[in-house]
């Protein structure tokens, strides 16, 4: 029993607890209540920490081992851990395994957008960017409905394991990335891939030009492949040149940014009013667009400005969101999900830029290092969200406008990487800083290039 500064008296439930509805959730299945409340959002805070650890291991697995064994290896181990998760007997079991289910999701996640990266041409990047993360909002969209139809959560779970069958044929399927099995040494497996991708697309590649199309052999160099050094990178690469240090603080920063605005956004739905399920179907729904638009305009403009302005108006909506509040509610929540239009747009670029800005054995480590900045991020959003709670109702949005238009300027000193082939070596990646903002063009037009593959 407990009494207040009132002299109310606050008894405790001792019999148990009657829940309204017929619905099974984490609460009502252990009556995590009043005094285990805080075990709920705690259980989102680890599956954050997971993603964190999971950018991790995916950077280092892959470009040491292959995007190919990550990406089958991490599916297997996270499915093992969605179906784990479903048959949870307390709090703890699930918490246990659903920090597994962040760390292999992310492993799988950025294995598989790398990999899809660089075994397309560059002409196609930015499209099978914003397509894989289309299929991350249709997948959002797919469990509303789910989840208010199947009213147990353990079923719910069980329901998203049996979608792991369509994997099983991936184990044959799936080729490796001929870009890192050649900057690994591995010419022969390279060419065995990129012939069968060209009798796939009906075409015909004599060796030599296929050689010339991996970029083992340049028009100034006759060096055979095999005496080539195989580059080792490791996280600490990514602070030793300048240029790549550059590169890597910005999209650090850029990603705790974005990942910290889409998180405090989406956390708050439910604060909408009105149908929690409707709600959360309109946040899933407002993404799709919001990849469309970036698509095009990743086209038609390039990656730098594109993220830029995009940042800049997710910044601007979202600072003026709380005043809108004393002229209607309508206008604040127009003026979030806009600025969740525009954040969920970034995010979509900022995967395909990040692996852009990188060489190919330093790829998915560059994009594993970004991803656990977004998880720092996602990690403070609530806490974010309590501040306003506990402090100002104004303090979350304008911490978070402030981030976004330094980010926005930042951004501006990445180089441009629009229809630019993927850097294969630390030169190669050095070399972009001839696409900044403060090189001239006729430095740019000295630029070397570098042959594209007839096969892909």
């Amino acid at each position: 029993m407990h009494t207040n500064n009132s002299n109310r008296v606050i008894l405790d439930c001792n019999h148990g607890w009657v829940y309204e509805g017929d619905r099974t959730t984490l609460a009502t299945e252990w009556d995590i209540v009043c005094d285990d409340a805080w075990l709920l959002p705690l259980t989102t805070t680890l599956y954050m920490i997971g993603f964190l650890i999971g950018s991790f291991i995916s950077g280092i697995f892959s470009d040491r081992y292959g995007r190919r064994p990550t990406f089958l290896l991490g599916t297997v181990a996270m499915y093992a851990c969605i179906g784990l998760n479903s048959f949870s007997v307390n709090i703890y079991m699930y918490m246990a395994t659903f920090f597994g289910c962040g760390v292999t999701a992310l492993i799988n996640y950025m294995a598989a957008f790398v990999l899809a990266s660089e075994i397309i041409h560059v002409s196609k990047r930015s499209l099978i960017g914003s397509l894989e993360t289309t299929g991350f909002s249709v997948g959002y969209m797919v469990l509303v409905p789910a989840a208010y139809l199947i009213t147990d959560w353990q079923w719910l779970v069980r329901i998203q394991v049996i979608f792991g069958v369509i994997f099983i044929p991936y184990y044959w399927w799936l080729p490796e990335s001929p870009l890192w099995l050649m900057c690994s040494g591995k010419v022969e497996e390279a060419m065995v891939i990129m012939r069968k991708i060209a009798k796939i697309n009906g075409k015909t590649i004599e060796d030599d030009d296929l050689k010339k199309s991996l970029l083992l052999v340049k028009s100034d160099e006759k060096e055979k492949p095999q005496e080539k050094a195989v580059q080792k990178f490791t996280y600490l690469d990514m602070l030793k040149h300048s240029s790549i240090r550059k590169r890597s603080l910005v999209m650090f920063y850029i990603w705790f940014m974005v990942s910290m605005v889409y998180y405090c956004i989406s956390l708050n739905t439910s604060n909408l009013g009105g149908n929690k399920f409707i709600n959360c179907f309109v946040a899933a729904a407002v993404e799709i667009p919001s990849y469309v638009l970036s698509c095009f305009s990743l086209e038609l403009v390039g990656r730098r400005c594109v993220l830029s302005l995009f940042l800049c108006i997710s910044a601007i909506t979202l600072g003026i969101s709380p005043f809108l509040k004393a002229v209607s509610e309508t206008l604040m929540i127009a003026g979030a999900m806009t600025s969740k239009f525009f954040i969920s747009a970034c995010f979509n670029i900022s995967y395909l830029f990040c692996g852009e800005l990188f060489p190919t054995l330093m790829r998915n480590m560059s994009i594993g290092a970004s991803s656990t900045a977004a998880r720092v991020g996602s990690i403070a959003s609530p806490y974010l969200i309590f501040l306003g709670q506990q402090t100002n109702f104004y303090s979350p949005y304008l911490i978070m406008a402030s981030f976004g238009l330094s980010a926005a300027g930042l951004c501006l000193l990445l180089p441009e990487t629009k229809s630019i082939p993927l850097p294969e070596t630390m030169e190669d990646a050095e070399e972009l800083e001839r696409y900044t903002i403060c090189c001239s063009s006729r430095s740019r037009k000295n630029m070397p290039t570098t042959c594209q593959s007839s096969a892909v």
